[in-house]
């Protein structure tokens, strides 16, 4: 949450400067929720860069599914600032993407 709202005020202190900063209660991003279930997985890419030169990039790919029936209602638009800008630091490489959706119901 926090690197969200980190995201969001990184890009509108340039270029939003009406919209900047954008603060929120602790309370609203510091709070705990069970994982319900999950699927997270260790994955390898090989980038080849443009000089030919192959790096071997790890990271994480998968899902979490929270119990969300406690969780502030301003999360939701506070996750979607991430999932536009992505988190990171400055960096090439950081969390990366990621997408919020709703309930989703199981086939079983």
């Amino acid at each position: 949450m926090k690197y969200s709202i980190r995201s969001y005020n990184r890009v509108t202190k340039f270029y939003d400067p009406e919209s900047y900063p954008f603060h929120v209660p602790e309370n609203t991003i510091n709070f705990d929720t069970d994982i319900l279930d999950f699927n997270v997985n260790t994955v390898e890419y090989e980038h080849i860069n443009i000089y030919k030169k192959g790096i071997q990039l790890t990271g994480i790919e998968g899902w979490i599914e929270y119990d969300t029936s406690e969780v502030p209602v301003e999360t939701g638009s506070i996750l979607g600032m991430g999932e536009l800008l992505q988190i990171g630091k400055r960096t090439a490489y950081g969390l990366g993407g990621f997408t919020t959706v709703g309930k989703v119901e199981k086939n079983d």
